[in-house]
């Protein structure tokens, strides 16, 4: 299974490392464009980043997250 590591820098001098799976980097693509069609009717507590997150904040919702992965 394929992995993929992505960096971003959600403040001053904050990195986080996120070793994304293969299924993870599906399931993302899969809400992507589920919500970019408007039908996003997903259940976030079966996806595969569900438990990835530090605090409040999912790491999947992440700006760097996005680019890394679906690009722009």
């Amino acid at each position: 299974m394929a992995k993929k590591r992505i960096t971003v820098y959600p403040a001053p001098h904050v990195e986080v490392r996120i070793h994304a799976s293969e299924e993870m980097i599906e399931d993302y693509k899969e809400c992507y464009k589920l919500a970019a069609e408007g039908f996003f009717e997903g259940d976030c507590k079966t996806c595969s980043w569900h438990d990835v997150k530090i605090g409040d904040t999912n790491m999947c919702e992440l700006e760097g997250v996005h680019r890394v992965i679906i690009g722009g």
